[in-house]
């Protein structure tokens, strides 16, 4: 990472067990540990040489923590404050580093919305013209059908004046007004069905299309540095 190379940067966000790992093992072709049963620590580094994208893996986002004895409520307390004082702090990092942000979710709430939002603004403020995809991973989900009905209910209904995909319904672009960043909404099913592999594979295709629309206007860094340069 202390060598200038020419890349974009990745980082693929989310709450905690919504599939960002499972994301990029799918779009890279990779097999990074992954699964209920794998929990992602800090941010996790991967350059595909074959995009030239560097990809950054966040710990997801409210992971539960350890409280210790129950008499030591005062200390569960700080433990929580201090995991959300990391989480802001990783979100800030990953929201000045990365040049594209890919924010998984699986039914989207509030919650969610608020984070999306607020590293919206971040780019808006910043007059960063970066790319922020929302993925919507409906990994229970095992027809096209329900997808698309969730879809509406969740990003259509919510989200009025943008234009869905000529390509595919499970494709959506948010109206963010007049020279600010887009938002991009994709859909992804459940691997299990064969109508849920042929549309991820469209979307997937879709979505790295996207990713490296930017990659000839990718920058010669040293991570190391711009991790310096940003937060000296």
């Amino acid at each position: 990472m202390a060598k200038r190379e020419r890349y974009t940067v990745t980082a693929v966000v989310g709450l905690f067990d919504k599939g960002k790992t499972f994301l990029i093992n799918k779009l890279f072709a990779i097999s990074l540990p992954s699964g209920s049963g794998v929990v992602t620590k800090g941010l996790s580094f991967y350059l595909d040489r074959s995009t030239s994208m560097l990809i950054l893996d966040s710990a997801g986002v409210q992971a539960p923590v350890k409280y210790g004895e129950a008499s030591e409520s005062g200390r569960a307390v700080q433990t929580i404050a201090d995991a959300q004082t990391t989480e802001s702090l990783v979100l800030e990092m990953v929201s000045r580093l990365a040049d594209h942000v890919v924010f998984v979710v699986e039914n989207l709430t509030w919650f969610e919305q608020r984070h999306i939002t607020m590293l919206h603004e971040k780019y808006k403020k910043r007059k960063e013209h970066r790319e922020l995809v929302v993925v919507h991973n409906f990994r229970s989900v095992t027809s096209v059908d329900v997808a698309r009905n969730l879809f509406q209910e969740q990003v259509l209904n919510n989200y009025e004046g943008g234009r869905v995909s000529h390509l595919t319904e499970l494709l959506y672009t948010e109206n963010c007004g007049e020279g600010a960043p887009p938002v991009h909404h994709f859909v992804m099913l459940s691997e299990r069905s064969e109508a849920g592999k042929r549309s991820n594979a469209t979307i997937r295709e879709k979505l790295l299309q996207g990713l490296q629309h930017r990659v000839s206007l990718g920058r010669d860094i040293a991570l190391k540095d711009k991790i310096l340069a940003e937060f000296r």
